[in-house]
């Protein structure tokens, strides 16, 4: 039973993980927006168009950038503000 429970959970992270975009309060207060792009079918250029999108005009800061995995899934993230 556990062992579904995971799986399924997983299944539900990398579905909401692979292209969405939440906002983000940086430090300085402002507001920016993390981006993920989660999963074997996405890459950093995938997460730098979606970061684009976010913006007007398409320039941006790259306040961070991380990657870790679950598995061998990798999990990608940007945290941005808009320039």
């Amino acid at each position: 039973m556990k062992l579904l429970t995971l799986a399924l959970s997983l299944c539900a992270l990398l579905a909401a993980g692979c292209g969405g975009a939440n906002t983000a309060r940086l430090p300085d207060g402002t507001e920016g927006y993390s981006v993920n792009c989660n999963g074997m079918d996405n890459d950093w250029a995938e997460c730098y168009n979606k970061a684009a999108d976010m913006c007007d005009g398409g320039k941006y800061q790259i306040m961070s950038q991380n990657t870790s995995a679950v598995g061998e899934t990798p999990m990608r993230n940007l945290i941005i503000k808009c320039e």
